[in-house]
């Protein structure tokens, strides 16, 4: 910025020679390349090699075609779909946007798109497509929660298309400038707007010239056969073939902006960790994505295997209460305090984690944002009934209590870690069961519409402040519940609604929105950080060091930068890897 003369203040982000590709999974009826491993006296070379197939791991995918409402989570269709940014811990990687600038008033975003952008079937990537991918993306057929964003809201004329209001047929606030320049034109300032937004891992552009010839209803509800014959993007690869249960096929996309990928073949396959990790070995798979932290202590003399591991300060499991069971029990800041001084949960990282892992106790532990007096919720079982006792839930109340855990699988530890707990909630005295979920019913039970209806009392899950520490505003101070509960039931009360510093929390929020420079913001975050540790807003349990476990012929990764850019790691380095075949030359 140069002087108040200045119309707009830059935000010209620097070009980052990083590829983002999108990595799939090997199964058991997919072709497999096992090209011989490395022995532990050669070393790979320092180019890149290209041909052969990646083969990587997925743990599991429940056959849905609804891809378009699980476009990152799964990690299946990343190689093909690229967003405009993604956003990292302190900084951005431009895709397929090359930089943006802010106004003066924090109200225009303006987005510069990458020119000469190609989608697989040839057809130039334009602003349009920005355009219709952000307005498919929220499209009234679309429920929240799953498409609509606290940062969306404050896109001029969002929410009014998201709610299918009479006359809002487009979202106002997206404008096409000409064919690679677009506004994103916001209702007030929000400095949440470009890391919970256009900087967010969920936003894939889509190709207008395809999607708009086919039925919308259908593209909608993730029902239209489009999404898993044909679909297209921009990513380093192609898709090839999707075989429901075992594998997804890509092909290498040879026209990609960022170069010419290495492998020739990538397969996603499904299969339990245990098999997994047994592929892995025989050299059937290249990389094992999220690894169990023994099966890292087990392989780490092994001379065909690299373990890598990177710190988490991104995410953590949570244990998210359900604010309404037990007549508000979990209201309570001293329940909650009570279950975390019961668990011995630094027993769990040093005993059955191995040390990769590490105890939080607020929601910014770890962080520049922690709170400066942070309190340390240690295992104490003692004190976690005196706790009880002291609200009322005494021994014999706490006798018939049926307390009920319910954590999809997934992640071995932290099923495992659920039965930790049920053991350590059984010492407290409570009826206590753990109530296994796939993934594909979380959703439903989390909002009430399991077999316990809206009487389970914790979710364990994981969740934290990621790219983003603007994430818990509008839980806090608005009326938007932790994703329990269907939309149409009418809850009786939210966070900032019992909350003693509910008041003061607000006025945190204000202070840090009214702020442009998030190191003018940080004394606010940590005295809001202060709040959630008192208050154990939702119960932080464990961050687990990120592992992957990966063949030697697999080069190219960068696992820290794989962890920076979300709440779990997202790949958005696979353009980048390549298949080293100690036999051959490059290809």
């Amino acid at each position: 910025m140069t002087g108040p003369e200045e119309k707009t203040m830059k935000r010209q982000l620097l070009a980052v020679n990083l590829f983002i590709a999108l990595a799939l999974i090997l199964t058991a009826c997919a072709p497999v390349d096992t090209a011989p491993a490395a022995t532990a006296m050669q070393e790979p070379p320092t180019e890149r090699q290209y041909g052969g197939t990646l083969n990587f791991w997925q743990p599991s995918w429940d056959g849905s075609k609804d891809w378009f409402h699980h476009i990152k989570r799964d990690e299946v269709t990343t190689w093909m779909w690229e967003e405009l940014f993604w956003t990292t811990t302190g900084s951005f990687i431009p895709v397929l946007a090359t930089g943006y600038d802010v106004s003066y008033d924090g109200l225009v975003y303006t987005v510069h798109l990458r020119e000469g952008v190609k989608f697989h079937d040839g057809e130039d990537f334009t602003a349009e497509d920005v355009k219709y991918s952000f307005e498919l993306k929220y499209d009234p057929g679309i429920l929240p929660p799953e498409a609509l964003k606290a940062e969306a809201e404050r896109v001029e004329g969002l929410f009014a298309y998201k709610q299918g209001e009479e006359g809002a047929d487009e979202i106002t606030g997206i404008r096409i400038v000409d064919d690679y320049t677009v506004e994103f034109v916001l209702t007030d300032p929000d400095p949440s707007f470009f890391p919970g937004f256009l900087g967010y891992v969920e936003h894939p552009m889509m190709p207008k010239h395809v999607l708009e010839t086919l039925d919308r209803d259908e593209l909608v509800a993730g029902t239209s056969d489009y999404w898993v014959t044909g679909p297209i993007g921009t990513g380093p690869y192609q898709f090839v073939e999707h075989v429901p249960g075992q594998y997804v096929e890509y092909a290498r996309f040879d026209d990609y902006w960022g170069g010419k990928p290495g492998p020739e073949r990538v397969f996603v396959k499904f299969a339990p960790i245990e098999t997994a990790i047994i592929m892995l070995e025989k050299g059937e798979l290249d990389i094992v994505w999220e690894a169990p932290a023994e099966e890292a202590v087990r392989l780490q003399d092994n001379p065909d295997i690299d373990v890598l591991v990177a710190d988490n300060v991104m995410g953590f499991w949570i244990q998210t209460p359900n604010w309404h069971a037990g007549d508000g029990l979990w209201q309570n800041p001293k329940a909650k305090q009570a279950m975390l001084h019961a668990a011995d949960r630094q027993g769990y990282v040093d005993n059955v984690m191995h040390g990769l892992g590490v105890v939080r106790h607020s929601w910014f532990h770890g962080t520049p944002f922690e709170c400066p007096d942070l309190v340390e919720y240690e295992y104490d079982l003692d004190k976690a009934k005196a706790l009880l006792d002291e609200i009322g839930m005494t021994a014999d109340k706490r006798a018939d209590y049926n307390l009920s855990l319910t954590v999809y699988p997934g992640n071995k530890m932290r099923v495992d870690y659920a039965v930790m707990l049920h053991e350590a909630y059984t010492q407290l005295g409570f009826k206590t069961s753990v109530d296994l979920i796939h993934a594909s019913s979380w959703a439903d039970y989390r909002n009430g519409r399991g077999p316990r209806g809206t009487e389970f009392d914790f979710a364990i899950a994981n969740w934290g402040p990621g790219t983003n520490p603007y994430v818990l505003e509008p839980y806090m101070v608005g009326t938007v519940d932790l994703g329990y509960w269907p939309l149409d039931v009418e809850r009786d009360y939210h966070w900032n609604e019992y909350s003693a510093n509910a008041e003061e929390a607000a006025d945190l929020w204000g202070k840090i929105f009214a702020e442009t420079d998030i190191e003018a913001q940080k004394p606010y975050f940590q005295q809001l950080d202060c709040i959630l540790n008192e208050e154990v807003f939702i119960p932080h349990l464990i961050g687990e060091s990120w592992i992957a476990l990966k063949s030697k012929r697999l080069q190219g990764i960068d696992l820290d930068l794989n962890v920076s850019v979300y709440i779990v790691p997202m790949m958005v380095d696979m353009a980048n890897w390549w298949i080293w075949d100690p036999d051959a030359d490059s290809q």
